[in-house]
């Protein structure tokens, strides 16, 4: 079953272990610290939010029809990011402050990757594919695209000071 641990990296110790989030394995997992959240991926497709302080769920729905790729979390806005393998390729945004109301991007041909926001403008984010694309979208549409190469891309980094 799909369990969350979170770890001290430099003793190896486990702070909290959190049993039964899923019945899934765990794909991917975020902290969202201004609310005290884990938020979980599965291999299903469902995203699981849970409460590390109160060790409660918070929220647990079905959100791709394939296992969660990556996940993205705003660094102000109630927003996150999930894509998956799913065969529309698509990358959602959620919103937790709506009622997790859900926006769809389209425009990768191959499985999404990675999706993060901008560090320098976070209205604006960036996504990988392994079509060989990263795609680059300001106010919900794609501008830019770079193909750096011709087999995928699996992931990239952003830095404030690039």
């Amino acid at each position: 079953a799909g369990s969350l641990r979170v770890w001290n990296y430099k003793t190896m110790a486990t702070l909290k272990s959190i049993q039964d989030v899923t019945d899934e394995p765990v794909n991917v997992a975020k902290f969202v610290v201004r609310e005290k959240w884990i938020v979980a991926g599965d291999r299903n497709g469902c995203i699981h939010v849970h409460n590390y302080e109160e060790n409660e769920e918070v929220e647990s729905f079905c959100a791709h029809s394939s296992c969660i790729t990556t996940l993205a979390v705003h660094p102000t806005d109630p927003f996150l990011f999930s894509s998956s393998n799913d065969a529309g390729h698509l990358i959602k945004l959620w919103n937790w402050d709506n009622d997790w109301e859900c926006k769809e991007f389209h425009g990768h041909v191959g499985t999404v990757t990675q999706v993060t926001f901008n560090p320098n403008d976070s209205n604006s984010f960036a996504s990988a594919s392994k079509d060989g694309t990263v795609k680059v979208c300001f106010s919900s549409s794609y501008l830019y695209m770079f193909q750096p190469y011709m087999l995928m891309v699996l992931c990239f980094y952003t830095s404030k000071n690039l």
